[in-house]
């Protein structure tokens, strides 16, 4: 039989079929259609002169809802991959789309810009650290697209392929480290292009080791992605492979600990603490006789606050420790208001949260101050903090006049720490069955768990303790309010920490462009306010049950005027989930005017013991 063969050209073409048929085999990523009213140089949006310099056309294109473009949320799937941006067609048949990558829009950051001068769409690969594609038209009116993008071919390219910067090699104290080496440059412009938040934990230190701390990611100086921070911030390199915690920090602590000073910032590669500062050693008894050194948790308190607000890990509960596992934290050793004035100085931290105070509970102000009685002076650092730079700061109520946890002994919360009525004043309840426990001091204005609650065991790499009191339930409340603001942030695209101005000099908590959002996002503009009010109202107080609630000792029914014990109800990840959907327009504000009648009738006393000052 004679073999019949094809003419080359047509060999040519039919293989050609087959690679074109290979190469868009696989399904896109991410597809997205929508329509272009008028191209931008026609601009009929009325956010259009509204942000002015640079920002303004990145702003107005970003918001503008399909009138002069549209804003695509890219999936972190398809960073480096391929895109096409087709036309399905205009009014005019002429139109000409263009498209520009961002990898933030606060602040703005362009990726790249494609426009092509020519009709139909365009088509290339999407830059490294891009989050958002907006799409234009030079010419068309009431154009319609079809976008679409594909993960990276190469595997080593996908986000999930890039491999973290690597962490010292030795242990040490290592000034410079993170701004280069293998990978730190890729993992930098990602980083830079995210959305935080930054907590900082006024107590008695972290344990690093901890798994609940974690994050191989954050390998790079933090001043590589968050404006302000230090530079010139040394970092810790740790033994962190090491099981045992004794045999870690043993091995560390002649190159780490014993070196480390007190009022001297750092950071821990390889874990979500981007800073740890000591204003003095908090001494303690860590076991197999190690000394008790700065930064390092000696006592275990500060482990429990700082992971149940930022830790990741699984505790037995079978979740995150911490309420917010994606924040990153700002260890302060010390309990006093020398840590609180130094945190409110730092521009790029977002919250501070305290689980300490005056066991007496004096109302200490200026006045009292002046008379030569010892105060604490939180007070004066949180004012400035909360009411100029519109950042939050919570702080526990107390945990009774003995601060046992076994007497309905509850106490006055009008403290230095936790008095004043900016500050986001924390109860306890049960969190087996979400009934307000009988000890802690009122009043409140928000309450959370307050014992049987698993944290970070601060003597051991993966163990846990059980955390207890208003110290655990303020953290946790101050996580669900990071939670909350972390979710608007990305949802504006709003890379930047800490405090946030508007171009009319308004302080915010997260900014970004009009109208991409509904809810509270729809001005393109989240207040300090706005994110409370938010965080309060869905916060519910848990139902009393009397045939089916698991019993706790001390614990107060929930009644009709529950909110005299507990302010508007329990702060936990639920109710995190609850405050992003009004944040974001996909629920109304609950009205909980009842509540709101007490707390200005508490404000009204907390301000005349804590006058609220004010700012230009």
């Amino acid at each position: 039989m004679t073999e019949r063969r094809l003419p080359f050209a047509a060999l040519a073409a039919v293989l050609a079929l087959i690679w074109t048929g290979t190469a868009q085999a696989a399904d896109p990523a991410q597809e997205q259609s929508g329509s272009i009213v008028l191209p931008l140089r026609f601009a009929a949006d009325i956010t259009y002169s509204s942000w002015p310099g640079g920002q303004r056309t990145a702003y107005t294109v970003a918001g503008s809802n399909g009138h002069v473009g549209y804003t695509i949320e890219l999936a972190e799937a398809v960073e480096g991959g391929a895109f096409e941006l087709t036309s399905l067609g205009d009014l005019t048949g002429i139109a000409d789309f263009d498209i520009a990558f961002y990898a933030s829009f606060t602040p703005t950051v362009a990726t790249a810009t494609i426009m092509t001068r020519a009709i139909g769409g365009e088509s290339g690969t999407i830059p490294a650290g891009s989050r958002y594609a907006v799409i234009t038209t030079f010419d068309g009116a009431d154009a319609k697209f079809l976008f679409q993008a594909w993960e990276p071919e190469d595997v080593n390219e996908r986000p999930g392929g890039l491999a973290p910067a690597a962490l010292p090699e030795t242990s040490g104290i290592h000034p410079g480290f993170g701004f280069e080496g293998d990978r730190v440059k890729p993992w930098i412009k990602r980083l830079a292009s995210r959305s935080h938040v930054v907590i900082a934990v006024v107590d008695t230190g972290i344990n690093p080791y901890h798994v609940a701390y974690r994050r191989p990611e954050y390998a790079v100086h933090p001043s590589a992605y968050i404006e302000g921070f230090p530079a010139d911030a040394p970092a810790l390199g740790l033994d962190l492979d090491e099981p045992d915690y004794v045999t870690a920090r043993g091995g560390d602590d002649g190159p780490v600990w014993s070196q480390v000073g007190e009022k001297q910032l750092y950071w821990i590669p390889g874990t979500n603490i981007v800073g740890a500062y000591s204003v003095a050693d908090y001494a303690g008894t860590p076991p197999g006789g190690l000394p008790s050194r700065p930064v390092i948790d000696d006592d275990g308190h500060g482990s429990g606050t700082t992971s149940v607000a930022a830790g990741a890990g699984t505790s037995s509960l079978f979740a995150p420790f911490g309420s917010n596992p994606d924040a990153l934290i700002v260890s302060l050793e010390g309990l006093g208001d020398e840590g609180v004035k130094w945190a409110s100085e730092q521009p790029w931290i977002d919250f501070i949260s305290g689980s300490y105070g005056d066991p007496l509970s004096i109302p200490c102000n200026d006045e009292v101050d002046d008379m030569g009685v010892w105060c604490g002076r939180e007070y004066r650092y949180t004012a400035p903090f909360v009411l100029r730079d519109s950042r939050t700061a919570c702080f526990s109520a107390g945990n009774g006049l003995t601060r046992t946890g076994v007497l309905a002994d509850r106490y006055s919360s009008l403290r230095p720490t936790s008095g004043p009525s900016w500050v986001i004043t924390v109860g306890a309840v049960s969190p087996r069955n979400e009934q307000d426990y009988g000890w802690h001091s009122v009043p409140v204005d928000i309450s959370s768990y307050g014992l049987h609650w698993p944290a970070a065991d601060p003597f051991s790499t993966a163990g846990e303790q059980q955390f207890g009191g208003t110290s655990n339930a303020t953290p946790v409340t101050c996580g669900v309010f990071s939670k909350a603001l972390l979710e608007a942030r990305k949802r504006l695209g709003d890379a930047a920490e800490g405090i946030h101005t508007t171009p009319d000099g308004e302080t915010v908590a997260a900014v970004g462009p009009p109208n991409r959002s509904g809810g509270l996002l729809g001005d393109g503009v989240l207040t300090r306010t706005e994110l409370e009010r938010a965080v309060f109202t869905t916060a519910e107080p848990g139902e009393f049950d009397p045939n089916g609630w698991t019993y706790d000792p001390i614990v107060v029914p929930t009644t009709e005027v529950y909110y005299t014990q507990q302010g508007y109800g329990t702060a936990n990840v639920a109710s995190a989930f609850r405050a992003v959907d009004v944040i974001t327009g996909a629920a109304p504000m609950p009205v909980r005017s009842d509540v709101d009648a007490w707390i200005a009738l508490v404000d009204s006393v907390r301000d005349t013991v804590y006058p609220r000052p004010t700012y230009p």
